[in-house]
């Protein structure tokens, strides 16, 4: 018997109902004809910066697929996180949705550098984790608390606070791709 419990497939469709998908929204919002004909916008630092908060898979607690009586981990879209939902996060994940850690392993790390501008960060039990960042070291398990645009990312995003201010944008990666080329 496991100490978490799987959402039903009727809490999960309500919960998505409720809620929508775990999508950030980008910090500038065109649409896709504009890109076409402008394609610099995505070269843009915010821009540079939310490609690499977005997490594209999420490890959740959940009933396996076709066997209704069985729970395991089982690794889905990060857009199907839902609120309550267990999660686990290892070395090099991006995080996909605001976290309430229950567990992690001694001298866990996330990298915060783009949400709060913070390189190194110490996870312990209780604290929160936060959808961009990236687990540095260690195992994350917790229960999600925030998703889509109810994210502590998105709200930052919203208020024209995202990425967090850096000193040398170029520690962080934020160079477009023919800059860090020398072109």
């Amino acid at each position: 018997m496991s100490e978490f419990k799987a959402p039903t497939s009727a809490e999960v469709n309500a919960s998505l109902e409720l809620n929508g998908e775990n999508v950030i929204p980008p910090p500038i919002q065109l649409p896709d004809w504009l890109c076409i004909f402008l394609p610099c916008l995505k070269n843009l630092p915010a821009m540079i910066a939310y490609r690499k908060i977005l997490s594209d898979s999420a490890i959740l607690w959940r009933t396996v697929p076709g066997r209704p009586e069985e729970q395991d981990w089982v690794g889905y879209d990060s857009d199907a996180c839902i609120i309550n939902d267990t999660i686990k996060l290892t070395p090099g994940t991006v995080i996909p949705a605001d976290v309430k850690v229950s567990k992690c392993s001694a001298g866990s790390l996330i990298d915060s550098t783009l949400i709060t501008g913070e390189a190194s960060v110490t996870v312990t039990q209780n604290s929160t984790v936060y959808a961009g960042q990236t687990v540095k070291q260690g195992e994350i398990v917790g229960r999600i608390i925030a998703v889509g645009k109810n994210l502590f990312v998105s709200k930052l995003i919203k208020e024209g606070k995202f990425p967090a201010k850096i000193e040398d944008d170029e520690e962080v990666g934020l160079l477009n791709d023919d800059e860090e080329k020398g072109l």
